[in-house]
Order: C-alpha cells, then structure tokens, then sequence
C-alpha cells in the first residue's frame, strides 16, 4: 500500500506542476479542448499504475514494459511514482510542445493541435488496457484486444513501449470526439470549446413557419 500511497502523491504533484505551467504561460484556455482525454488517462493511468505497484512490487519481472521494468528493478518502492513522473512529463511536455508549434505554423495549427487528442486517447486506452490486464474478470478482454495488437507488427520490438494499434485507437477515439463536437455545432447545442480554447457560442435559430 505504501507504493501506492506514494504513487498517487506522485501523480497529484505533477499534475499540479502541470496546471501551474498552464496557469503561469497563460494557455489554461488550451486544455479545454483535450479535458475529455485528459480526464480519462487521469483515471486509467492512475489505476493502472496503482495496480501495477501492488502487483509488481515483489516482482517487478511481471511488468511488461521495458523501461517502467528497469526502473521497478531498480527503483523498488520508488519505481512506480519515479515511472508516473517521467511518463507524465514525457507526455504533456511533447504536448506543450506541439501548442508551442502550433504558434510557429498557424497555417497547421488545428491539425497539429488534433494530434495532442491522438496522444492523450492513446494514453487513456493503453492505461486501460494495462489494468484490466491485471484481473482475472476483464482478461478475456484484455487478451482480445491484445491479441489484435500483435498482429500489429511494426511494434517498436514489441515490448509494450511504442504499440501502433494503440496509435490507431487513439486516432479512432479523436476522429470520434471531432465528429461528435462537429455535430454538436452543425446542430446549434449550446456552444464549443474551439482549439484556441474560445468558447464558441451558436446562436439557435428556428423559423416559425406560417
């Protein structure tokens, strides 16, 4: 338990971090657009990872990715909350990365602001994936789609770091949520959140016919 303890703490100060640097650069605004994501790989990556410390915490060898393995090996009970840090700074940081971009080139900037919805939905299903990994009830699931994910060949040496299905889940789940608020402003629901974080509101118009 205290891995797990340590964990969540762990997880609760980077996201702070986080919101402090979004705060500070001004850009809050910009996370309105991926909160739905982000709010999933919250959840998921939170129980995946505190699953996994309990799991892995006398037998860090269970674990299927190769980096969070070393750093359990070598980290013990501080592996876990030292692999929910990087990982998390790994991620937003190349996000943060990408709205800096998209300053630099506007003619792109939705497209390349879209691909931080690739990103986080790709997060959220990996970490999903990862905890129903870990019970005997949601296995069978876990081994569907796994198995699909194997078929995926051009994984970077299959070790569970880089997976190209989980990729292409992430762009399904993003064409998805664009389609969803492309719809909900085609039919004049209450407003939007565009990508510059400006909410969009539509005024709804009906025509009374006489």
């Amino acid at each position: 338990m205290g891995a797990q303890a340590i964990t969540i703490l762990a997880i609760l100060f980077t996201a702070l971090i986080w919101l402090i640097v979004y705060s500070v650069r001004k850009k809050l605004n910009l996370l309105m657009p991926i909160a739905i994501p982000l709010i999933l790989w919250f959840i998921f990556g939170t129980l995946d990872i505190t699953t996994t410390a309990l799991g892995v915490v006398n037998n860090p060898m269970r674990e299927g990715n190769v980096a969070a393995r070393w750093i359990f090996v070598n980290f013990g009970i501080w592996g876990p909350p030292l692999a929910s840090f990087l990982w998390i700074n790994l991620w937003v940081g190349f996000c943060v990365l990408l709205e800096e971009c998209s300053e630099k080139f506007t003619k792109y900037k939705n497209l390349i602001l879209n691909i931080r919805l690739v990103v986080y939905y790709s997060l959220f299903f990996g970490h999903l994936m990862g905890f129903i990994s870990w019970y005997d009830i949601t296995r069978p699931l876990f081994l569907f789609f796994h198995n699909i994910e194997n078929s995926f060949t051009l994984t970077i040496n299959n070790n569970g770091i880089i997976s190209l299905f989980i990729i292409l889940i992430g762009g399904v789940l993003t064409m998805a949520h664009l389609a969803f608020f492309e719809i909900v402003t085609i039919l004049n629901i209450d407003f939007k959140i565009n990508n510059n974080g400006n909410e969009t509101i539509k005024e709804k118009t009906s025509k009374k016919r006489s």
